[in-house]
């Protein structure tokens, strides 16, 4: 690590430690969402989560805390839970820009494109030339044109729930190569496949060890 990076990572350490002790000091401080933010561009993804989730509970914090909860759940692939954070600000805060940024990178990580279209449309009704929104259509409009294989992604959502990962991650490779939002998928399902195999080899083992006991006693 450079002199630099060392020094930009000590003055972000230097800041959340500030920042920290205002929040801890007044809750409610408008320093909160600075605090989160910082948290979540360091790389202090669990921090910034348990803060967040600490700051629900204050009531001026309720709408930042839960934007900026939508954005980790994002980044971490928690779409469902990113949809209902992000969900909740809206209905209590229409206007908000932001959450509605943030949805619409939900819904095109998951291939909802009429979702994400229909929220681009509500972001440009709020801010008609924001650059969000523009991109958010043209990748909706984009993708209605690519042609899809539904069968292929049922088949291999089936073979994931009946656990045969191997035949599942076969599928998820071919589709990656159109939809490189699957890679997260590949990644958990070769996790998966792996601990699948040892469990395979070791339920083997104590069959082939439970057969040779019962050998041993009717002989």
């Amino acid at each position: 690590m450079s002199s630099q990076q060392n020094n930009q990572s000590a003055e972000s350490s230097a800041r959340i430690a500030s920042l920290m002790l205002i929040v801890q000091q007044d809750p409610s401080s408008e320093q909160f969402a600075a605090l989160v933010e910082l948290l979540r561009q360091t790389g202090k993804q669990a921090e910034a989560k348990a803060t967040l989730l600490q700051g629900l509970h204050n009531p001026p914090n309720m709408v930042s805390a839960r934007v900026v909860l939508g954005r980790v759940l994002l980044e971490t692939n928690d779409f469902g839970n990113a949809e209902r954070e992000l969900i909740t600000v809206i209905k209590s805060a229409p206007a908000h820009l932001l959450a509605h940024q943030i949805l619409a990178h939900v819904y095109l990580k998951q291939n909802a494109f009429p979702k994400a279209n229909q929220i681009a449309d509500r972001i440009l009704r709020i801010q008609p030339d924001d650059a969000t929104g523009l991109a958010v259509k043209k990748h909706a409009a984009e993708a209605a044109k690519k042609p899809q294989a539904p069968k292929t992604l049922t088949l291999a959502k089936l073979y994931e729930q009946q656990k045969h990962y191997d035949k599942a991650l076969t599928l998820y490779e071919q589709l990656v190569k159109e939809d490189p939002s699957l890679l997260p998928k590949i990644h958990e399902l070769q996790g998966k496949s792996k601990l699948q195999t040892k469990i395979n080899k070791l339920e083997s083992l104590l069959k082939s060890v439970q057969a040779a006991r019962e050998k041993r006693v009717t002989s």
